[in-house]
């Protein structure tokens, strides 16, 4: 559903103390290994329109380097930039990207618990931010609990050619990125799966927004150089080893589905809950909750 930006400021009520806060704060989340040569221009890009930034450093398992840590100045970049208002955490072992991304969620929601989780990467810059990011510490933004926001299409056409259609071009360039007020919130089976306190997938569940002018440029040369597609990143089989788990079948299913047998199961007076949780399934991905 497309938004109507707006600018205007709510009014506060006179009890202070009996009123919900109105502005979200904007915390950015990166994983950044040894990426010096594209950080400084994202960090630039958005130092301005957010309040913390968070920062995980490490090598992910199975990644073919020796060093578990940036040895390039990444974080000192971070540190230079985002001042006081930054937080860098290195995990004592190496982790999964999904549990390094976990790690960046779980201080979010520890420090921040009612702010906007902005996910971007070390070598995406903001570009056309300053209307949209006023528009989301509003009152109307909080209406929503997760926000999309575009990236160029470059990507697109790397992956699929020039001759995209427009409306596989119009899904495929808008991501979501900003996450708030959602409890338990944590990344599950993959990196792009996101799952709230209960298991269930955020996205189909939880109000959806668009950004209308602001977009993510991604530094694709040096991405490129970098080589970091999936198969030079890490060895998928040692993934599944490290993070082969087992979750109830009710945190499996698609939210739509598991929302419709609750409610032919409570008609018969059966325990949706219960019952779904009896099925347990091998998967990807760190199920810790909070």
């Amino acid at each position: 559903m497309q938004i109507k930006i707006s600018m205007i400021e709510a009014s506060e009520p006179s009890n202070s103390f009996m009123r919900r806060p109105v502005m979200r704060k904007i915390i950015a989340c990166y994983l950044a290994y040894n990426a010096a040569d594209v950080i400084q221009q994202s960090l630039d890009s958005i130092i301005d329109h957010v309040d913390f930034v968070v920062s995980v450093d490490g090598a992910f398992l199975g990644m073919p380097v020796s060093e578990d840590y940036s040895n390039d100045g990444t974080q000192d970049i971070v540190k230079r930039i985002a001042g006081k208002k930054c937080r860098i955490i290195r995990p004592t072992k190496r982790l999964s990207e999904v549990q390094s991304r976990n790690q960046y969620a779980e201080f979010v929601l520890r420090e921040f618990p009612d702010a906007w989780l902005f996910r971007i990467d070390s070598d995406e810059v903001l570009r056309d931010g300053l209307n949209d990011f006023a528009w989301l510490r509003t009152k109307e933004a909080r209406q929503y609990n997760i926000v999309h926001i575009k990236r160029d299409d470059k990507e697109v056409y790397r992956r699929f050619g020039e001759d995209v259609n427009t409306p596989m071009l119009q899904k495929s360039l808008f991501h979501p990125c900003l996450y708030g007020g959602i409890r338990g919130f944590h990344y599950a089976e993959n990196h792009w799966a996101l799952r709230d306190y209960n298991g269930d997938r955020v996205e189909p569940k939880y109000p959806n927004a668009y950004l209308k002018e602001a977009w993510l440029e991604h530094l694709h040369n040096t991405r490129a150089d970098r080589k970091l597609d999936a198969t030079g990143y890490y060895d998928i089989y040692q993934r599944w080893r490290y993070e082969k788990t087992t979750r109830p079948l009710i945190s499996y299913l698609p939210y739509p589905v598991v929302r419709v047998t609750k409610r032919v199961l409570l008609r018969g007076n059966i325990s949706a809950n219960k019952l779904l949780s009896t099925a347990y399934v091998y998967t990807l991905g760190n199920r810790k909750r909070d």
